[in-house]
């Protein structure tokens, strides 16, 4: 129940929200990608290393780019609101 709760409350937030709160796990995924490659041990190779940072990369970039076009889109309709 609590899981679902948190969920509706995602999804309920505005685009704007939703940006500055992707925008806070850049550090995050950023420092988990220096420590992989930082850390010794594992038996992961280097290309392995450098496929899983891109794909955690690509995956941040990717929502960052889509939660900023909405944040824009709803931007533009607030400006045109209060115009009107």
């Amino acid at each position: 129940m609590f899981r679902r709760d948190m969920e509706n409350a995602l999804m309920t937030l505005q685009p704007k929200e939703r940006f500055y709160r992707t925008l806070l796990l850049v550090p995050f995924v950023l420092i988990l990608v220096a420590l992989i490659f930082i850390v010794p041990g594992g038996n992961w190779n280097l290309p392995v290393k450098i496929i899983v940072s891109a794909v955690m990369i690509a995956f941040v970039v990717w929502r960052l780019i889509v939660n900023y076009t909405r944040a824009k889109a709803q931007l533009e309709l607030e400006k045109e609101e209060k115009s009107k």
